[in-house]
């Protein structure tokens, strides 16, 4: 009897897979693309609170080592980060959509 739970759990649909993987990455990509957004405050916060904001140009009075790298990687990073993001919300809805959930 035990033996047949087990084999029941394990043998999981394609279609449970998908949602399970879409979930997955959905929420991991949430955490990254909030890590991204926090760094982009804090040098932000940095630059008002500790170099004394912006010239007349709109300039940095002072060098800021942590937005020139967040800068740095937006193109090649950020941008993809939060572009896999929204395709993966996007996958997961219609998944859940089209893909009937097996009720038991």
């Amino acid at each position: 009897m035990e033996q047949k739970n087990v084999i029941e759990q394990a043998s999981e649909s394609v279609s449970e897979v998908v949602r399970r993987v879409l979930g997955l990455i959905v929420v991991a990509d949430f955490f990254v693309v909030i890590g991204f957004l926090g760094w982009l405050a804090v040098s932000i916060v940095y630059q008002f609170a500790v170099c004394g904001g912006l010239n007349q140009s709109g300039k940095a009075i002072c060098p800021n080592a942590l937005y020139d790298t967040w800068y740095s990687l937006w193109t090649p990073v950020i941008q993809p980060a939060l572009g896999i993001l929204m395709a993966s919300v996007i996958l997961q809805a219609t998944a859940n959509a089209i893909i009937p959930k097996n009720e038991e």
